[in-house]
């Protein structure tokens, strides 16, 4: 589970949590700060250019009226549950994200994580804009390598599915067809992503409260064959690997909590089965709400309530940068399932420091499962989520 950035106007939502990619946000305003980044990019290219190359994004910021992308849905407000395939494309609500997590391996044994995740804010009165986050994680070389853009959301929506782009960054797809693209300044993707289970509605309709005034809509592609290539250094490289796909979305509420943060886990076994849970912790820093979903081998779904749900962070590991401490080692057990998992990072620092222009440091890396499932040998890998650790 991931919430929103904070907004420009703090009258309509003073501060919001953020997913991203799927932390608490202080009360800065980055949306404030990306709309001030294009303004200054375009001004300066202009200043430089003897004869000024109008770009897109350009040409948009001097508009009375920004295109908004087509079809857009109904607001959530106005639908009880998520309808798919119609859901995939861009809302109306005030933050919306996309967001794929994945294990890429190499033909030459070599072993990556990676992190794209693209969200777009609404707000009244501004331009629908656009952020996305790109990490990889490389396992050879135990670095973790990460990038932040942003811009307009100028692109027209497809008749099916979604196209969200930034630059050369973009993500698409429909009805379980996708296709990544990102770079930055090490490491470059272009995967084709294909789901091997049926959408995952998480809460049974897609629809998950958190508290009275605060709900998301919130579904899953758990499971996501990838194929494609990797560049490293310049040499690409074919790979294949898993991926996992969220997509949420929402008109969110303002959560000025102090210590409030969550920890999202997304499992994929070897079983086939795949597990996601999300732990939302409160002001004293004490779990207050968690929930989750079990997928089984043939896609069959089962939603965990909180009383099935045991996370208890075992060692923590502290930032060098940021000096947040994140508990990076986790026991989890899923009592109806019999399941006993210890959840490991394949490296303790992947924090990803989104303060340029999101405002918001958080961990997301890649982590390793072993344990039991009903006493016999279990594991699998997966991403880990943590955030609201940052000291204040």
């Amino acid at each position: 589970m991931r919430l929103p950035p904070p907004v420009c106007d703090n009258s309509f939502v003073p501060t919001v949590t953020f997913q991203g990619a799927r932390s608490v946000l202080r009360k800065a305003t980055p949306y404030c700060l990306v709309l001030l980044i294009l303004v200054v990019v375009a001004a300066c290219k202009q200043s430089e250019a003897t004869e000024p190359q109008v770009t897109p994004s350009q040409q948009a910021l001097t508009r009375t009226a920004v295109p908004s992308p087509t079809p857009v849905s109904p607001s959530p407000s106005q639908q009880p549950t998520v309808h798919l395939p119609q859901d995939e494309a861009p809302h109306s609500s005030a933050t919306e994200w996309w967001y794929y997590t994945g294990h890429l391996k190499a033909q030459d044994g070599r072993r990556f994580g990676f992190e794209l995740t693209f969200f777009q804010v609404i707000r009244p009165g501004i331009p629908r804009a656009l952020m996305a986050h790109f990490a990889v994680t490389d396992q050879q070389t135990g670095k973790f390598h990460y990038e932040e853009r942003a811009g307009l959301a100028l692109d027209q929506q497809p008749p099916r599915g979604f196209r969200l782009s930034i630059e050369s960054w973009s993500v698409s797809g429909a009805e379980g067809s996708d296709r990544l693209a990102a770079a930055n300044s090490q490491y470059a993707i272009d995967l084709s992503l294909k789901a091997t289970k049926p959408p995952v509605l998480h809460n049974g309709t897609g629809l998950v409260a958190f508290t009275a005034d605060t709900t998301s809509y919130y579904y899953s592609r758990s499971r996501m064959e990838v194929t494609g290539t990797i560049s490293v250094g310049g040499n690409t490289v074919a790979v294949e690997g898993l991926a996992w796909m969220d997509h949420q979305w929402g008109d969110f509420g303002p959560d000025q909590r102090e210590g409030a943060g969550w920890d999202w886990f997304g499992l994929q076994m070897a079983d086939g089965s795949d597990l996601m849970l999300s732990l939302l912790r409160g002001q004293d820093g004490e779990v207050d709400f968690r929930y989750g979903s079990f997928v089984d081998k043939g896609g069959n779904v089962r939603h965990l309530t909180a009383e099935d749900i045991e996370a208890t962070p075992t060692r923590r590991w502290t930032s060098p940068r940021s000096g947040a401490t994140y508990p990076v080692v986790w026991q989890v057990k899923i009592k109806p399932l019999g399941l006993e998992l210890q959840v490991d990072p394949v490296m303790d620092d992947q924090e990803f420091d989104a303060s340029r222009i999101a405002q918001v440091i958080y961990w997301e890396g890649e982590v390793a499962v072993n344990g039991t499932s009903d006493g016999r040998p279990a594991s699998g890998e997966g991403y880990l989520e943590m955030t609201g650790y940052v000291p204040r």
